[in-house]
């Protein structure tokens, strides 16, 4: 299963990444980066998680026009570890 993560700082993407479960594939876009690759980069991943409080609506509404299946996560890195495990019991959209 592959997950596109938005909004992490880059020392968050390595934590996620160590503790990302077997099966999942995580790609990363950061907040600042052009709205349109946000689209481009979701567009083949099963899941596109949001870090709401880093990532603006052009982002989101990017990710939606290119038919992403969007999650918008508000809580934090511990929080978001535990929505991987969720994802990956449930085994995809």
């Amino acid at each position: 299963m592959k997950v596109l993560i938005g909004g992490l700082l880059p020392a968050q993407q390595r934590i996620i990444e160590a503790a990302c479960p077997v099966g999942i594939e995580l790609r990363f876009v950061a907040s600042d980066s052009d709205p349109r690759a946000w689209g481009r980069a979701g567009r083949h991943c099963d899941y596109c998680i949001l870090i709401t409080g880093f990532v603006s609506h052009k982002h989101s509404k990017g990710l939606e026009a290119a038919g992403c299946n969007v999650i918008r996560h508000a809580g934090g890195i511990a929080r978001l570890k535990e929505l991987l495990l969720e994802l990956n019991d449930k085994g995809g959209p």
